[in-house]
């Protein structure tokens, strides 16, 4: 990690100010809408408040866990990370057209 050249905080901060400003909100609305469609008229405050609270406490320690661990292991696990987003990506794609018609 000390090998590693810094991220100047100008250009940090800005982008992802810009994209979790834009990709978390959208992703609430498509989660919340497909679990609505899910659980169709279970009455569905207290399951929404859950996974709102969970999704919260996730939101709080991801960042912690994502720091040591990369601090403690350094960018090459967050290549093997990636690449494993890559091949779940890869396995989502020819779902996808079913999730449409949800």
């Amino acid at each position: 990690c000390r090998d590693n050249s810094i991220v100047t905080p100008f250009i940090w901060v800005p982008l992802t100010i810009i994209s979790m400003g834009i990709a978390i909100p959208t992703s609430f609305i498509a989660f919340d809408t497909i679990y609505s469609h899910v659980l169709e008229g279970i009455d569905q405050n207290l399951m929404q408040g859950v996974i709102s609270l969970i999704d919260d406490i996730a939101s709080a320690i991801a960042p912690i866990i994502a720091t040591s661990s990369f601090e403690s292991l350094g960018p090459s696990f967050w290549l093997i990370f990636a690449g494993i987003m890559a091949i779940g990506l890869l396995f989502w794609i020819p779902i996808f057209p079913r999730l449409r018609k949800m």
